[in-house]
Parts: C-alpha cells; structure tokens; sequence
C-alpha cells in the first residue's frame, strides 16, 4: 500500500516528494515508477531500483517539469523476490 503521497493529494513540481509504503520487505529489491500526464498533452516518467525494500524513495523538486498545467500522477511500487522453485512444487 502506498502510504505517501495520498491519493488526490495536490503535490507542487518545485517540492521533493517523499513515495512510502508499506509493508517493508527488506529482502526484495524494489523498482518505483512515477509517471505523469498533463492536461496540455505532456507526459513524463521516472523511475529508481532500489536493490532491498526500504519502504521509501525520494523523488527530487523538479523531476516533473511541465511548468503551467494540471497533471496527474501515476505510481507504481513493483517488488521483485528471488528464490528457486521447491522441488514439490506441482
């Protein structure tokens, strides 16, 4: 579950933003994507791995730089746990 921000939360462009979530799974490594999508037709990604779970990421002030419009923001927490299959599996 993303902690923060909250959903509909209004975030400046010149700010850091604080991602968070939880549960914490150190044993994951943990790829956080930012993605956004203006009223003006421009989009923009970002995107850090973290090699464990940390259950946060900063994102810098001015990733995002559409500077005169409304946008939105999609974030997607993926984790990655690498192991082998038990033999009985199946």
């Amino acid at each position: 579950m993303i902690n923060t921000p909250v959903s509909s939360e209004q975030i400046s462009r010149g700010s850091v933003l604080v991602i968070s979530w939880s549960p914490v799974q150190a044993a994951t490594s943990v790829e956080v994507k930012g993605a956004i999508a203006c009223c003006t037709g421009t989009t923009s990604c970002w995107a850090q791995t973290l090699a464990s779970d940390t259950g946060t990421v900063t994102v810098p002030a001015g990733t995002f730089t559409e500077p005169s419009a409304t946008c939105d923001l999609l974030i997607t927490v993926d984790r990655t746990l690498q192991g082998s299959i038990d033999l009985s599996y199946g």
